[in-house]
């Protein structure tokens, strides 16, 4: 029947065409609502792939277009969809002829369409050689960097170097007599500051991990404040990963602090983080640990080799300075030893004993800040006992010694 149409289209078929496509309007509010939207689009199909392929002439086929979308805008849409269709099979078959009239038959178009749904839904390369576009690439240019700022790029507000009144506001009550203010103020307190000043809510959450360092007494509160604050815990993870990296790559003369390795067990503790979250981001590696563990004990085997011969060497004692205070240097960046440090100090056996598992147990044993903490916790375990049975007199004062 399409075929008698294009046939016989000056006498009858432009009417027959006409009358088809507005008998699929009838009734319906939409296109897309009606029941033959299917019969509409494939009407207009093969009235565009006619002139595509040769066998209708263009201004015939776009004068009839430009009568539908006069009478129903809602025509345009599905032309513009058609189109892109057919520029689709135009582009796999790589006909040029047809490329050509597809161009020629969108260029007269347009003037039938608006811009907007033309540049939308039409591929650059159809929208230049149409000459709708004269610089295609300059045009996708233009399209890529209003996506990106539209949709990447993210806006910061109030850095420390600029207006901090928002900052100053945060610290203040982050830092102020914790135990006569509640958690649910000082939530409602940090959500406003965010919205009213624009802070950055990573930048909140360094904040909120600094005041937690200055003040480790306070862990139940800010314990409570992060697992209310934090919505994502994977940017507490790469924030305390930028830290630790901070300390081991960027610092020569600054050791990662103790307060940091206190935060990192208690949010471990606390189940706000895991071990096995931390573990890959403290240095040195296990390997390094062992190869040092083993260098360690050669040279302590070779010192008690030497015990035995008289040097008559000046320089054998500022040797042996030296190396003592290299050694004390590398036990100090070690993060795992501060790590192990702080589990013994906040009384947690097991998770140390879990860092232990991986690590030359000897070697981490041997070093003074972990020897203390361990002896720490081996009082604070044993006091309860030695209170009870000591058989001392109440007159006589002794250290009581207590876990965190």
């Amino acid at each position: 029947m399409l075929e008698e149409i294009w046939a016989d289209w000056e006498a009858s078929g432009r009417k027959k065409f006409v009358d088809g496509v507005k008998r699929c309007f009838k009734g319906e509010g939409t296109a897309l609502s009606s029941p033959n939207y299917s019969v509409l689009d494939k009407l207009i199909y093969s009235l565009l792939s006619g002139v595509v392929v040769g066998k209708m002439k263009r201004e015939q086929v776009v004068s009839c277009l430009a009568e539908l979308i006069t009478e129903k805008s809602e025509v345009a849409n599905i032309v513009v969809d058609v189109i892109a269709l057919i520029d689709i099979e135009t582009q796999v078959m790589d006909n040029k002829d047809e490329r050509m009239r597809l161009a020629a038959l969108l260029r007269d178009l347009n003037r039938y369409l608006s811009e907007e749904l033309v540049k939308e839904r039409i591929e650059l390369e159809l929208l230049g050689e149409s000459a709708i576009l004269k610089n295609p690439k300059k045009f996708f240019n233009t399209v890529i960097k209003l996506k990106t700022k539209l949709f990447y790029k993210q806006q910061k507000f109030n850095l420390f170097r600029e207006e901090s009144e928002g900052y100053a506001k945060l610290i203040t009550d982050l830092n102020q007599d914790l135990d006569k203010v509640k958690l649910p103020y000082i939530l409602q307190s940090i959500h406003s500051l965010i919205g009213y000043f624009n802070l950055d809510p990573n930048r909140v959450l360094d904040i909120i991990l600094e005041s937690f360092e200055k003040q480790p007494h306070q862990f139940k509160f800010f314990i409570d404040l992060l697992k209310e604050f934090l919505s994502d815990r994977d940017t507490l993870k790469e924030l305390l990963h930028f830290k630790y990296s901070h300390y081991s790559e960027n610092s020569e003369e600054d050791h990662t602090p103790e307060s940091l390795y206190t935060v990192t067990a208690l949010l471990i503790i606390h189940d706000i983080l895991t071990l096995d979250d931390v573990y890959s981001w403290l240095s040195p590696s296990d390997a390094t640990m062992g190869d040092e563990w083993s260098l360690e004990v050669s040279e302590a085997k070779a010192f008690l080799r030497k015990m035995t011969m008289v040097s008559t060497k000046s320089q054998d004692d500022d040797e042996k300075s030296k190396e003592k205070d290299a050694a004390k240097d590398s036990a100090k960046k070690n993060q795992k030893f501060g790590l192990l440090t702080a589990f013994y100090k906040l009384s947690n056996w097991e998770l140390a004993e879990k860092m232990l598992a991986n690590l030359p147990r000897d070697y981490c044993i041997s070093q003074p800040a972990v020897s203390r903490a361990l002896c720490s916790l081996a009082h604070r375990t044993l006091d309860p006992v030695y209170q009870q049975y000591n058989g001392l007199t109440s007159r006589i004062k002794h250290t009581k010694h207590e876990h965190l």
